[in-house]
């Protein structure tokens, strides 16, 4: 199937008049709301939760403790050759 372009793909929407049987988002309503509104939900919720965080007591005491728990929850990479 082949990838075409609709006239009113560049409204807001939400559905598309006169193309693909009137049964589909625009491109813009699908970029906004199915994209940038929960990753901009998602940043919010870490960015508070970070800040919860950084104000509650610390679990493990003692530089030795935090250096193995750092390195011990951190992922392994790999260098990309």
């Amino acid at each position: 199937m082949g990838s075409k372009t609709c006239p009113n793909d560049h409204t807001l929407g939400p559905n598309v008049e006169g193309c693909r049987g009137s049964f589909d988002f625009t491109l813009m309503f699908e970029r906004i709301f199915l994209a940038i509104v929960p990753g901009s939900v998602f940043v919010a919720l870490c960015l508070a939760r970070f800040a919860y965080l950084y104000r509650a007591p610390r679990v493990v005491d003692g530089v030795v403790f935090q250096f193995t728990k750092i390195v011990r929850l951190s992922p392994h990479r790999k260098e990309a050759v």
